[in-house]
C-alpha cells in the first residue's frame, strides 16, 4: 500500500534531487505500511526519526544547490523558509500525534506537502537554475519564473495540495497551541497538588505528634484508673481485714488476762483467785472465734491473691471466670453492703482462655457501676451466667436509675463520664471495652432511665 504514488510530473531534471525526493517517498510509504501493521513504539519512533534527519538532509542539498547555481536571493530565502517551517511543524506534529498514538494526520501532512513543495517551489528552482546555466542571469530567471504558469492539470493539483496542507497545518497549530494549554494547565494543577501534598504532609505529622501525646496520656490516665481501682479494692480489703482483726486482738488480750489469773494461781499468789467455770466456757469460745477470724483474714488474702492472679499476671491460662467473680464480690463486699442485694443465678461455666488479671477488672467496673447505679437508697443486683455453643456469657444487671437514651452511645469512650468533677475520670467502662475486645468478645447493654442496665459480657472460650 503507497500513500504517495510517485508520477513523471515530480521529476525536476536534477538528478541528485529527483534522487532525493524518490527516497523521501520510499520513507512516507514505509511509515504506511509500519501504520497497518503491528510495532512498538520504538519502531515507530525510529522511522519517524529517519524522515526528519533524511528531510534536513536532503533540503541542505537543496540551499546548496541553489548557492552553488547563484539563484536569487529572493528565491533562495523564500524556498529556505519553507524548508525550516517544514522542520518544525514536523517535529510538532510528530511529538503531538505520537502522543495520541496515531499517524494518519502526520502522514496526510507529509504526502500533500511534499507533493506540493516539488511541483511547486522545487520546480520553480530547477527552472531557474537552468536559465542561470544557459546564461540568464539570477535576477532575470527569478522574474521570468514569476510570469511562469503551470498546466491545469499541476496547478490544479498544487491548489488541492495547498489547501489540504494549509488545513493539516492549522488543525496541527491548534492542536500544539491546545497542548501548550493542557500542559500548562497540569502543571499548575501539579503545583497545587504538590503544595496541597506538602500541607497534608504537615498536618499529617502534627496529627502524628498528637496521637502520640494522646496515647501517652491515655497510659497514664489508664494508669491512673487503675491505681484508683488498687485504691478502692485495698480500702474495702483494708476494711474486711479490720473487722477479724480487731475482734482477734480482743480475743487474745481477754486470753491473755485469763492466763495471767491462771498463772497467779498456779504461782501460789494470795489473794489470786479464778472462776474455773468461767475460764472453762469462755476459752474455747475465745479460741474459736479467733480461729474464724483468722480463717475470714486468710480467705480474703486467697481472694486477693485469685483477683490478682499473682501466679500468672503476664499469661493467659484456663481460667475459671465463677473463681474470679467470687473473689471480686468478696473484695468488693464494704462497697457492695448496706441496703444492697446481690442475687446469683449461676449457670454451669467451662474454664476460659483469657487473662484473669485483666477480666477482674472488667468485673470490678461493671460492679461498681451497678452498685453506684442503686445506691443510695438501696437496690438488688443480679448476677447470672451460661454458656452458648463456642462462647460464655455473665451479666450483671441492677434496677438502678438506669442510663438515659442520649448518653447510652457515649458510655464507653474514653473520658466520658456522667460523675462530678474530681469523682472520676470516665476510664472504667473503656478499660473494660478495650479488653474485652482485646479478648475477641463483646459487651451488650440494655437501659432504661429509672429502671436500670443490664451488662452482658460475651468471651470465646477459645482463642484462635
Amino acid at each position: 500500500m503507497e500513500l504517495f504514488v510517485w508520477d513523471e510530473r515530480y521529476l525536476t531534471g536534477e538528478a541528485q534531487v529527483d534522487h532525493e525526493h524518490r527516497g523521501l517517498v520510499e520513507l512516507i510509504n514505509r511509515i504506511v505500511i509500519l501504520q497497518t501493521q503491528r510495532h512498538s513504539d520504538a519502531e515507530q519512533t525510529a522511522i519517524l526519526d529517519e524522515l526528519v534527519q533524511y528531510a534536513v538532509t536532503h533540503f541542505a542539498h537543496e540551499e546548496v544547490s541553489m548557492l552553488a547555481a547563484g539563484c536569487d536571493p529572493r528565491h533562495a530565502q523564500a524556498h529556505i523558509a519553507v524548508h525550516k517551517a517544514f522542520a518544525r511543524q514536523v517535529g510538532q506534529m510528530r511529538g503531538s500525534h505520537l502522543e495520541q498514538g496515531g499517524l494518519s494526520a502526520l502522514l496526510r501532512f507529509l504526502s500533500s506537502w511534499l507533493a506540493y513543495h516539488i511541483l511547486g517551489m522545487d520546480h520553480a528552482m530547477a527552472r531557474q537554475m537552468a536559465h542561470i546555466r544557459e546564461g540568464m542571469s539570477p535576477a532575470q530567471a527569478y522574474e521570468l519564473e514569476q510570469q511562469h504558469q503551470a498546466d491545469p492539470a499541476t496547478a490544479s493539483l498544487l491548489k488541492a495540495m495547498h489547501t489540504l496542507y494549509s488545513v493539516v497545518v492549522q488543525r496541527s497549530e491548534e492542536l500544539l497551541a491546545f497542548n501548550e494549554q493542557l500542559e500548562n494547565t497540569v502543571q499548575a494543577r501539579t503545583a497545587d497538588l504538590t503544595e496541597a501534598n506538602s500541607r497534608l504532609e504537615m498536618r499529617n505529622q502534627e496529627l502524628l505528634a498528637m496521637n502520640s501525646k494522646l496515647a501517652e496520656m491515655r497510659q497514664q490516665l489508664l494508669q491512673a484508673e487503675k491505681l484508683a481501682a488498687v485504691g478502692q479494692l485495698a480500702a474495702g480489703v483494708a476494711h474486711e481485714i479490720n473487722n477479724p482483726i480487731s475482734f482477734v486482738q480482743s480475743n487474745i488480750h481477754t486470753l491473755d488476762d485469763y492466763l495471767r489469773d491462771l498463772l497467779n494461781v498456779l504461782d501460789g499468789n494470795a489473794g489470786a483467785t479464778v472462776d474455773v467455770e468461767v475460764l472453762r466456757n469462755d476459752i474455747p469460745a475465745l479460741v474459736r472465734e479467733s480461729q474464724e477470724g483468722i480463717s475470714r483474714v486468710r480467705k480474703i488474702v486467697e481472694d486477693l491473691r485469685e483477683f490478682s492472679q499473682v501466679d500468672n499476671a503476664r499469661l493467659w491460662h484456663w481460667h475459671n471466670l465463677r473463681n474470679s467473680l467470687d473473689a471480686t464480690l468478696h473484695l468488693l463486699a464494704d462497697e457492695l453492703s448496706g441496703k444492697l442485694e446481690i442475687v446469683r443465678e449461676d449457670g454451669e461455666l467451662p474454664d476460659v482462655w483469657c487473662s484473669g488479671t485483666q477480666i477482674n477488672q472488667v468485673f470490678v467496673a461493671l460492679l461498681s457501676n451497678a452498685a453506684e447505679a442503686v445506691a443510695p437508697a438501696g437496690g438488688v443486683i443480679h448476677i447470672r451466667s451460661g454458656v452458648a455453643e463456642t462462647e460464655v456469657w455473665l451479666e450483671i444487671a441492677d434496677n438502678g436509675r438506669g442510663i438515659a437514651p442520649e448518653v447510652l452511645p457515649k458510655i464507653f469512650d474514653p473520658f466520658f463520664t456522667t460523675k462530678p468533677i474530681g469523682a472520676g475520670i470516665g476510664m472504667g467502662l473503656a478499660q473494660a471495652y478495650g479488653i474485652i475486645r482485646q479478648h475477641k468478645g463483646r459487651i451488650e447493654v440494655s437501659s432504661e432511665a429509672g429502671k436500670g442496665s443490664r451488662f452482658r459480657v460475651w468471651l470465646p472460650i477459645k482463642q484462635d
